[in-house]
């Protein structure tokens, strides 16, 4: 009886690895059981993060038993956010359907931006480490000569590189084709840089050979080159169209919005220019 199960297994085996047919339905349930692992443990992130702030409001302020607590909980949010990065990082991405991985995931908080050429695509989330100002990590899937790579577009939030986290995340992606075909994207980025206030930013990235690479020195203005454009207002009343980059591709120009001393109101644009690329 023995021998005839391990026969079998090893038919299926050979079979599997030979013919590799894989239906659309066996990828479609593999997709589904991963993002079912990758929302279960984003679910205790949430919950570790709300004991947290539980424990912050109402504990023991001053006491060893408040920082005792305060620590495992801040030890825990960076296990379960580096095992998070560990299924993005060993997901098979061939199996992945980007436009319904976005359906999937919509109701949580991860973010899912992908380019119009579907050679980007970005995933973000809180990973709930960076105190009242959200902290994000991003994640990217590129795609070149048809093969997928993954890389980590964060600076790490601490220094021994332990956990990966920033307080921008990518919001827009917006390509341009130059006349000899090559590719640059611009990629929009946000975030709360405090209770009131947002902070804006564009970069630039292209893919090269097997990499991505951000741009260094792609705006210019009167005064010299620039890695990236940032900016910053105070949400108010005042505000009613949320201010952000415009860009005219035709004419290689990035309007920037500048403001008042106190942030509040937009008072007009300053002007960039993007640099063709060899």
């Amino acid at each position: 009886m023995k021998k005839i199960i391990i026969k079998s297994f090893l038919l299926s085996l050979f079979l599997t690895s030979t013919l590799n047919v894989y239906s659309k339905e066996d990828i479609d349930n593999t997709m589904s059981l991963w993002v079912k692992e990758i929302t279960n443990v984003y679910t205790n992130i949430r919950i570790c993060a709300n004991k947290k702030d539980s424990l912050e409001k109402y504990g023991l302020n001053n006491n060893d038993k408040f920082f005792e607590y305060f620590l495992k909980y801040d030890d825990s949010l960076s296990k379960l956010n580096t095992t998070l990065l560990f299924l993005f990082k060993n997901a098979n991405w061939e199996d992945i359907n980007f436009k319904e991985l976005n359906n999937q995931i919509n109701f949580t908080e991860f973010s899912v931006l992908n380019s119009t050429d579907s050679n980007l695509h970005f995933i973000s989330w809180d990973t709930y480490l960076g105190g009242s100002i959200a902290s994000y990590t991003t994640v990217l899937v590129f795609k070149i000569k048809e093969k997928f790579n993954f890389d980590i577009i964060t600076k790490p939030i601490f220094n021994d590189n332990s956990l990966i986290g920033d307080n921008m995340y990518p919001t827009k992606v917006l390509l341009h084709k130059y006349a000899n075909s090559k590719k640059i994207y611009f990629i929009y980025f946000e975030n709360k840089c405090g209770n009131i206030c947002v902070k804006k930013q564009l970069r630039v990235l292209k893919l090269n050979n097997n990499d991505v690479v951000f741009l260094k020195g792609i705006f210019k203005d009167e005064f010299g080159y620039y890695n990236n454009i940032t900016f910053d207002f105070n949400i108010n009343n005042r505000i009613v169209e949320e201010p952000d980059f415009k860009i005219d591709l035709k004419l290689h120009l990035v309007m920037q919005p500048i403001f008042n001393k106190q942030k509040s109101m937009q008072i007009g644009n300053k002007k960039f220019y993007f640099i063709n690329i060899n």
